[in-house]
Formats: structure tokens, C-alpha cells, sequence
């Protein structure tokens, strides 16, 4: 057992290597994200895992996302639908965002569940995606065959 305990923790101190697509490398500190990456042209990308506390749906989720983007960072929804990763479905909103430098914020959100041992708990899970509008956009269709392929 102690053996084990052993290396759960040098793994986990150790940490695993994030898959970035194509164009990107990892960022070292991610703060509140599990991970995140950037491309040479200034997209940022990551994954953040939030409880979902109060329990609430995808809908619940996306329109608390809405307000606070909308009427807290003045950004400006262009549009929504319904965005598939792994077997999950989850629903994408697209923002422009203010400023001087035309750019766009787009962010995925999934009705997932944390895990530890045999513990399991509601949880959102949201991919996101900023940056300049053109890089965005250009790079939008890789990171979306990039977020069908991930185990959320």
C-alpha cells in the first residue's frame, strides 16, 4: 500500500503531459485552469472543471456565462449551438469582445462528473478559446475535431 501511496504522489507531482493541438504548447501556470495553451499567433485555449453548485443544467450554466460576459465584461454574444466532445454534447457561445484589436471569445460547456477514488459529484466543464478574431477563427475548425477527441 505504501508503495502505491508512493507513486500516486510522485505522479501526481510530477504531473501529465496535456495533448495540445497542432500549433499550440502547453502554458506552464494555468492558475484555475487544468491546463492551458497557446498558439504562435495568440490564441489561448483551456479547460477549467467547476462544481456545479447549485446543481444546474447546461441552460442554467450557459445564460449565468451570458450575463456575467455580457453585463459584467462588456463582451457581445454573436451566437450559440450545440458542440459535441467525446460522447458528450455540450453547448458553445461566441463573443466578440471589446477593444481597439478586433477579438472573440468562445466557450464550451458540459454537464460532467468530478471523480476521486469512488466519489463522484456534478461538475462543469468548459473549453475555452480567445484571442484575436482572424486567428480564432482561422483556427476554430482544428479545435473543435481537437475538443471531439477529448475524454471530458
Amino acid at each position: 500500500m505504501k508503495i502505491a501511496m508512493v507513486i500516486l504522489a510522485a505522479t501526481a507531482a510530477a504531473g501529465c503531459a496535456v495533448p495540445m493541438p497542432a500549433g499550440y504548447v502547453e502554458v506552464p501556470e494555468a492558475l484555475d485552469y487544468e491546463w492551458r495553451g497557446i498558439s504562435a499567433e495568440g490564441v489561448v485555449i483551456g479547460l477549467r472543471i467547476r462544481d456545479n453548485e447549485p446543481e444546474g443544467t447546461i441552460d442554467f450554466w450557459s445564460t449565468v456565462m451570458r450575463r456575467e460576459l455580457e453585463g459584467q465584461r462588456g463582451y457581445t454574444m454573436t451566437g450559440s449551438k450545440d458542440v459535441p466532445a467525446g460522447t458528450l454534447t455540450g453547448s458553445a457561445l461566441h463573443f466578440t469582445v471589446p477593444g481597439a484589436i478586433p477579438k472573440a471569445y468562445w466557450i464550451a460547456l458540459f454537464s460532467t462528473r468530478g471523480r476521486f477514488l469512488v466519489f463522484t459529484w456534478p461538475t462543469i466543464t468548459t473549453f475555452e478559446i480567445g484571442g484575436p478574431r482572424e486567428a480564432v477563427e482561422k483556427d476554430l475548425p482544428a479545435l473543435k475535431a481537437f475538443l471531439l477527441k477529448l475524454k471530458l
